[in-house]
């Protein structure tokens, strides 16, 4: 099993922390398909491996149900995507982030409410939101806690809040639920 540590983050706004229990060419998929997912524009060249393929799937099923999640617990007026699948991945994180509060009561691990200003439709949130998701699940392989952002002064405020939104949710759901 290869543990990636929060602390030697060194991953900008096109690449995600790796998924320590998934091959290289399936990271490198997700990656790319959440970054793209998310507003980026990394072309989609040549010819894939299966791994790359799925992974790629995954990261776009992942964005939209984090953006989602995040949106309903917000209580933002939905954003819905174009596409039937990214749709329901959002649907199904939305109506996950609405039931937060009325289930639990509001517990500590809230959400970080989305920064008002954005130059990125809130893009770097989303890509440390997974990046704290992804340290959290180390973290309890490892016994580990790296709850704070990794490296800020090499990310911008809205990643770290992303990752310790991420982190802190991911942690509830490993602990907690």
């Amino acid at each position: 099993m290869i543990i990636v540590s929060p602390t030697a983050h060194t991953f900008g706004e096109n690449q995600l922390a790796p998924i320590s229990n998934e091959s290289a060419p399936y990271n490198a998929g997700f990656s790319q398909g959440y970054v793209n997912a998310s507003g980026g524009n990394i072309p989609l060249k040549g010819h894939h491996t299966y791994d790359f393929v799925v992974g790629y799937i995954n990261g776009t099923a992942s964005y939209w149900f984090n953006r989602g999640d995040t949106e309903g617990y917000n209580a933002i007026s939905p954003k819905m995507p174009d596409n039937y699948t990214d749709y329901q991945n959002y649907i199904d994180g939305y109506k996950q982030g609405m039931t937060t509060c009325a289930d639990t009561g509001c517990p500590p691990h809230t959400l970080e409410p989305l920064p008002k200003h954005t130059d990125d439709n809130h893009k770097n949130y989303y890509i440390g939101q997974h990046d704290g998701s992804v340290a959290a699940d180390n973290d309890d392989n490892t016994n580990g806690n790296h709850s704070a952002c990794p490296n800020p002064s090499s990310h911008t405020k809205e990643y770290c809040d992303g990752y310790t939104a991420g982190y802190s949710d991911e942690g509830y759901l490993l602990h907690d639920a």
